[in-house]
């Protein structure tokens, strides 16, 4: 998959999708995850990775790309925390505005493999 298919389909699911459909482009560090399911929040760390993206369903939202701007040492540093197998590759920036609501979001966008995915760690 290249980016502008994931960048499509990250459109389209948070337009439309559910919100188990929207965890399936996400990835997260299973210490992270474990972190929060060990402490009883497992539910909620889900919930609140989905937070910004539920007020984008069924508007009309824009997504634009911008380039990581992290210095070697911070790049270092979040690889670590992901794992090796996670390429930060750029931040998705997701708008939407009518005159009365004003709403962005924004989430980096990592590669594993030769599949992209929203990364949180």
């Amino acid at each position: 998959m290249n980016l502008d298919v994931f960048i499509q389909e990250l459109t389209d699911t948070i337009k439309s999708g559910t919100e188990e459909d929207i965890l399936k482009l996400m990835y997260f560090s299973n210490k992270t995850f474990e972190g929060f399911n060990n402490a009883g929040a497992g539910n909620l760390f889900k919930k609140m990775l989905l937070l910004p993206f539920i007020g984008f369903k069924d508007k009309d939202l824009q997504v634009t790309i911008s380039e990581v701007e992290l210095s070697e040492s911070d790049r270092e540093r979040f690889l670590k925390t992901l794992a090796d197998k996670v390429q930060l590759e750029c931040i998705a920036n997701l708008t939407y505005q009518d005159e009365y609501k004003n709403i962005s979001a924004s989430a980096p966008i990592g590669k594993i493999g030769d599949t992209y995915k929203l990364v949180f760690f």
